[in-house]
């Protein structure tokens, strides 16, 4: 009985693994003959063909087309899974390349710019670090390194002035 029963989840589980997917192309793709770009073309699917994806390789799919006339290798951002008809639910990427289809939260929050990957507590423990602050001002020019850089490198003047750590503006040799 066991044994029957191990024989039959394998023989479900390779008809699953060998079950191709469906899919369809989101723009005019051309077959390649074998996954890359300077394989000969073998005939070219127009937008919204509906394939059977064969196998995958890379950002390669083997297809085969529905009416199963035309096979070859499309760019894998040539193929969309799924049904050509259904519009994904949300602008996510993964609902746009047909792995998702949970809806996109709506949210009001705001985008900022900041320090990520710390806590409030880890700020509140931070401490200077004066070898890195070192090794920081190491690479800074000061007016005539920036000035004999713009000159060999045929630099024309403009853009914001050059500022001292004290905010006074510095003079740019000629």
């Amino acid at each position: 009985m066991k044994r029957w029963l191990m024989l039959s989840l394998m023989a479900l589980c390779t008809a699953v693994s060998a079950a191709s997917e469906l899919g369809y192309t989101v723009r005019d793709t051309e077959l390649k003959e074998k996954p890359f770009l300077d394989a000969a073309t073998v005939s070219t699917l127009p937008s919204k063909t509906a394939v059977e994806v064969l196998t995958r390789r890379g950002g390669w799919m083997e297809v085969r087309s529905s009416d199963g006339k035309q096979r070859g290798w499309a760019r894998l951002l040539n193929v969309r899974l799924g049904d050509p008809e259904r519009r994904p639910p949300s602008g996510n990427l993964l609902s746009a390349l047909g792995i998702g289809n949970r809806p996109r939260p709506q949210t009001t929050a705001t985008v900022t710019t900041g320090v990520r990957g710390f806590s409030e507590e880890d700020l509140q423990k931070a401490e200077p670090a004066p070898e890195e602050l070192k090794r920081m001002e190491g690479y800074a020019a000061d007016a005539p390194a920036l000035a004999r850089f713009a000159r060999e490198g045929n630099l024309k003047p403009g853009g914001p002035a050059h500022v001292a750590a004290e905010g006074r503006p510095l003079e740019t040799p000629k």
